[in-house]
């Protein structure tokens, strides 16, 4: 706890410390000035947060370019033809792009030794 109070209330604190059984251990630091800036640890969490947003937006930019290259979803009869016309046409083109790898048998033969 980083807290700012008169020495009366410290007083009543390192008390209450010092007598809970709930409290296992505590130190008090007077310090001439209040710490403002953030904790070591603190700035680790900021740190890991800041990452875990950059990861998020990337993840969300690249979802957002799939969905933009996908065929839009039909509203009426007419969309609908529309898509499904689309869907076959981006198939074939797919299928044409990618030439099928054929795969030849291999012969073993032995040899005798002897």
């Amino acid at each position: 706890m980083n807290i700012e109070c008169d020495q009366p209330s410290v007083d009543e604190i390192e008390n209450a410390f010092r007598f809970s059984d709930a409290v296992l251990r505590f130190l008090v630091l007077r310090r001439e000035r209040a710490v403002t800036e953030a904790s070591p640890m603190m700035k680790e969490v900021e740190a890991e947060r800041e990452r875990e947003a950059a990861a998020d937006a990337a993840t969300a930019s690249a979802e957002q370019e799939r969905t933009a290259t996908d065929v839009p979803e039909a509203t009426d009869a007419n969309d609908q033809q529309e898509a499904t016309e689309q869907r076959a046409t981006a198939g074939d083109d797919k299928e044409r792009t990618e030439p099928e790898q054929a795969v030849e048998p291999v012969t073993v033969q032995e040899e005798d030794d002897g």
